[in-house]
């Protein structure tokens, strides 16, 4: 049901708004969409990892990787990422190095916004 922007803002948006999103049925959009349980699932993942990707989960054909962009109070204000063709940066994985430059984009514009969280960023030193 999610693209990875929208699973990145959910990842870190107050819990509140989770519950609400979750309180009834997702949506089936493709065979590939998630029920609430593997939602909730995956925004821990992507919590862990500060980056989400997904495959065909909203549209059929389409495939996204997204990292969360932190302010200076350590807040995710929005997320940047990649969105294509399932064949092209998605065929039999994601492309070689897509999570880490979306990650990587995110760092440089939280860094820009005062942000001091990437320590979950994957290729972190």
């Amino acid at each position: 049901m999610m693209t990875a922007l929208a699973s990145v803002r959910y990842a870190f948006a107050p819990s509140e708004l989770i519950e609400d999103l979750t309180a009834e049925p997702l949506p089936r959009l493709t065979s590939k969409t998630m029920a609430v349980k593997a939602l909730l699932a995956q925004l821990d993942t992507v919590r862990e990892r500060g980056v989400a990707t997904e495959r065909d989960e909203a549209v059929i054909g389409e495939a996204s990787v997204a990292a969360p962009i932190f302010d200076h109070s350590g807040h995710a204000v929005g997320a940047i990422g990649v969105v294509g063709d399932t064949d092209r940066i998605a065929p039999r994985g994601f492309a070689r190095g897509l999570s880490a430059a979306a990650a990587e984009a995110a760092r440089g514009i939280s860094r820009e916004l005062g942000g001091g969280r990437w320590a979950a960023f994957p290729g972190r030193e």
